[in-house]
């Protein structure tokens, strides 16, 4: 048995990492906090299925999607948080999101519902983004053993710690 806390809970106070990743058929999140030894510890992570339809968006959208997808479902914390959340994605166009002018009208109806949190884009490569790609990459190994995969890809991965 452990002595050490695995998960903690969530404080507004402290600096935020968020880290998103989308792949194929999943979008994966991942919300951490710096302690006041300034050690970062997981909070808790998200998984969410894509929808048919989400699984043809091209692959800038499907991670957009993932960062809409993460504000949502921890509006109650991040909506709270007084310093800048710093959000890890690796796809590196995303980093001027809020600056592009050229966005579609999905795009911006995206785009409008992060208007009110306090957060930075920060690019962070595949290899880098280690956590929350262990997370993508599981669901794709166990999907390319169905014969289908369009039609296997919402079935549950339930995640173990070793």
């Amino acid at each position: 048995m452990t002595e050490a806390f695995i998960l903690r809970h969530f404080d507004q106070n402290k600096k935020t990492i968020l880290e998103t990743d989308s792949f194929n058929y999943v979008n994966d999140d991942i919300l951490s906090q710096y302690n006041d030894e300034e050690t970062l510890h997981l909070m808790i992570y998200y998984s969410k299925n894509l929808s048919l339809a989400e699984c043809n968006y091209e692959i800038y959208d499907k991670k957009l999607l993932t960062i809409i997808q993460a504000f949502k479902h921890w509006w109650s914390e991040l909506k709270l948080t007084e310093l800048s959340i710093k959000m890890f994605i690796n796809h590196q166009a995303l980093t001027s999101l809020i600056k592009n002018k050229e966005l579609s009208r999905c795009q911006m109806h995206w785009v409008q519902k992060l208007v009110n949190f306090n957060f930075k884009i920060m690019y962070c490569s595949g290899k880098q983004n280690i956590k929350v790609d262990a997370l993508t990459r599981q669901v794709d190994l166990v999907s390319r053993s169905f014969e289908n995969e369009w039609c296997h890809y919402q079935r549950t991965t339930i995640l173990t710690l070793n």
